[in-house]
């Protein structure tokens, strides 16, 4: 290797060395169709407008009823625990809910938040929801379990709703937690040693 390709190769392991890698899983229930129309975040929308295609995961991009009620779906957190976890969101892409008040939204059993409501003077909207899981991520094991709990009306009716997905994400980070910057005087001793370098190359070449 020549002096100068080798310098500059030993000057970038040092700078690299100090840098975690940041990672990021992903794990889907439903799919991102808009409840097969492509509805969007905010658009408003008829319970007719909704179609459930045979490959959609069960209770998605369907209605539910007080007689047929949406399930719970699970996500897999598929990360062996290696690093550090920096980040555990989950998204929920919903429409219709909250004609009698706020739905809330449980994982395994534990209540983190409430839908954005879906119902404004008899008009369904399009609603995403994102919840931060990092503060809890160490109470769930390695699934979650996530569950919408709706508000009834005074005479027992459930209020209807749906789902169009939910999205879990993870973000972690192998390695050390901040990349470590280069010390001023190894700045100075690169900077002249390339220099020293440079100048022998030209003198070899002439």
């Amino acid at each position: 290797m020549r002096p100068l390709a080798g310098l500059i190769a030993v000057l970038a392991g040092v700078a690299l060395a100090g840098q975690a890698q940041a990672g990021t899983i992903t794990d889907w229930y439903g799919d991102d169709d808009g409840f097969g129309r492509g509805v969007l975040a905010d658009d408003s929308f008829a319970w007719r407008d909704v179609i459930q295609e045979p490959d959609d995961a069960p209770g998605t991009d369907r209605f539910s009823s007080r007689i047929w009620t949406v399930p719970s779906w699970t996500h897999d957190l598929g990360w062996d625990g290696s690093g550090t976890l920096t980040g555990a969101s989950l998204e929920i892409f919903s429409g219709g809910q909250g004609a009698y008040g706020p739905s809330e939204v449980l994982v395994n059993g534990l209540a983190i938040g409430s839908l954005t409501d879906g119902e404004i003077g008899g008009t369904n909207y399009a609603r995403l929801d994102a919840f931060d899981l990092l503060p809890y991520i160490g109470l769930f094991g390695d699934s979650l379990t996530v569950s919408v709990r709706t508000a009834g009306s005074p005479c027992g009716w459930q209020d209807n709703w749906v789902l169009d997905y939910s999205r879990l994400t993870l973000s972690f980070e192998t390695g050390p937690a901040h990349a470590v910057p280069l010390p001023a005087s190894l700045v100075l001793l690169s900077s002249g040693l390339l220099a020293a370098a440079a100048l022998r190359l030209v003198a070899v070449r002439a």
